[in-house]
């Protein structure tokens, strides 16, 4: 059997689930495989560094892994297609230059814990994993968790500079801010304990000490109507989650519709800031820097 055949033979296998041999997912696989061979350069880079032993347990969990970016609907409305090659391409091999390959290989089943507090009998812990249901959304999930209860996820992908009309050599790319429903009273509990940051903000202040450990310097963020999910009936809530989160940060919007910011964000001086909220701007702020020089250890020392 030559390399062509075998090269064949893995796509194919690689495509389709397991159970799916029906008429429509048929044609389905073929289309794939249609569309894999028409970008057959970047899917054989895909599939090499997928690859690795380290991710083997990845691609057994996630078997349309390598095959994601053919889908318009990754990680953000408006990128081509070979925008999205290349930036699952250069997560994957991101990571592993940067993590450990047993972290690697424990990601699917295992979460890595970068954050524990707790606060007056509440256990807020903060992990970082792959996200099981939205795996279009972004290739690592950070997720807060009162008691062992997900409430607030954030999702982001190491992506090259470029596609995100930076200078930066590569950049976090958030691309899901989302609550779970239903735990608003938690949300509110961690808010309070948290010296008034709220869950996206804190997740972002996790995000930055991922940057500080991976010496990344700059973030991009979605807007609404390039997230996954937009439709104009969502449209208020989508732009308050996204763009005016960002906006409120401090990142600013560029040509490709994506809130950019350097990595750590630029501060409002304290003059500008309304009497009788320096102190507690002053608390906000030592907080965040506190959770980014943590999560930022807790990494190195991996």
């Amino acid at each position: 059997m030559n390399s062509i055949d075998l090269s064949f033979r893995t796509v194919w296998r690689l495509v389709g689930e397991r159970d799916a041999w029906s008429p429509s997912r048929l044609t389905l696989r073929f289309k794939k495989l249609l569309l894999a061979a028409a970008h057959s350069w970047d899917q054989m880079q895909i599939l090499v560094v997928l690859g690795h032993p380290a991710y083997r347990g990845l691609k057994r969990a996630y078997p349309r892994l390598p095959f994601k970016y053919l889908e318009d609907k990754y990680l953000a409305h408006g990128f081509n297609r070979e925008e999205r090659a290349v930036c699952l391409l250069h997560h994957y091999r991101r990571l592993l230059r940067t993590l450990p390959h047993r972290v690697l290989r424990g990601l699917p089943q295992c979460a890595a814990v970068l954050l524990e507090m707790r606060d007056e009998g509440t256990c807020y812990t903060v992990t970082m994993n792959l996200p099981e249901l939205f795996q279009d959304e972004g290739e690592l999930s950070l997720n807060l968790q009162a008691d062992g209860e997900e409430i607030f996820v954030l999702s982001f992908t190491v992506v090259p500079g470029r596609v995100v009309q930076s200078e930066a050599e590569e950049v976090l790319l958030i691309t899901r801010l989302q609550g779970v429903p239903g735990k608003f009273e938690q949300v509110r509990r961690m808010t309070k304990a948290m010296h008034d940051v709220g869950p996206g903000a804190f997740l972002v202040a996790v995000l930055h000490g991922i940057a500080e450990a991976w010496e990344i310097r700059e973030m991009a963020g979605i807007s609404a109507r390039k997230q996954h999910s937009y439709e104009e009936k969502y449209a208020e809530l989508l732009t308050i989650a996204y763009d005016d989160f960002f906006t409120e940060l401090g990142a600013v919007q560029n040509g490709k519709g994506l809130f950019v910011s350097p990595i750590p964000l630029p501060l409002k001086p304290l003059a500008q800031v309304k009497a009788g909220h320096k102190l507690r701007t002053r608390k906000k702020r030592a907080f965040k820097q506190a959770v980014a020089a943590q999560v930022s250890q807790t990494l190195q020392e991996l």
